[in-house]
């Protein structure tokens, strides 16, 4: 009898577990409270100016916590890859700004129940920075121990991947061009040269386009 019993408690403990895990109540969501799905990958390529005039692209990620209670929350991320500037998330209070690749952790703190909580998470290159900043974001619930004010990891939560992609304008065709056809192409310096070199390529199209290119 002792042992059946034993094994029912397993089972429930298993079932429960799975429960729970399934119904997470710390979620990374969009603007309009729509989850983003564990594992799932965002794509963020178009930048805004901040008011100081600066290009920012934001992940546009908030923090929703769906559950009847508050809970402490944080942010664990890696930068995966940053080719320039910086990257900044300001969650659940401070902002924490790094400049290369890496694990990191924000702070942690409260979060009250049926809240959403911009993390307000961005990357801000430099001047014609192009390139794709990726980074790996995962919320995690903590517990707080009121007597020793340290917060220690309870449950990991979604993870999710974020690139911020900044295209150089010149790199890239548009449309128009690729249906135009090319009348010249010239060096940096004015020269003009029969066929692609290796460096930026200045190539004028029968539409009146004029493109940068870069080969490699």
């Amino acid at each position: 009898m002792k042992k059946i019993f034993t094994s029912i408690l397993m089972l429930l403990f298993a079932t429960n577990f799975a429960l729970a895990d399934e119904d997470f109540p710390v979620q990374f969501v969009d603007k309009d409270g729509k989850v983003v799905a564990d594992g799932a990958t965002v794509n963020v390529a178009e930048g805004e100016k901040d008011v100081f005039g600066d290009l920012l692209f934001k992940t546009g990620l908030f923090v929703t916590n769906a559950s009847e209670d508050d809970v402490y929350v944080g942010i664990d991320y890696e930068i995966k890859s940053i080719p320039n500037g910086a990257f900044q998330i300001c969650f659940p209070q401070n902002c924490v700004q790094k400049d290369a690749a890496g694990k990191y952790s924000t702070p942690q703190g409260p979060l009250v129940a049926a809240d959403k909580k911009d993390i307000q998470a961005e990357w801000i290159p430099d001047e014609d920075g192009f390139g794709t900043c990726t980074v790996e974001l995962q919320v995690n619930l903590y517990i707080y121990n009121a007597l020793t004010k340290v917060y220690t990891l309870d449950e990991e939560g979604p993870r999710i991947t974020v690139n911020l992609i900044y295209k150089d304008p010149a790199s890239v065709d548009n449309l128009e061009n690729d249906e135009a056809k090319e009348t010249a192409r010239y060096n940096t310096a004015g020269q003009r040269i029969n066929e692609g070199q290796k460096g930026v390529n200045i190539v004028k199209y029968e539409n009146g386009k004029t493109v940068k290119k870069v080969k490699r």
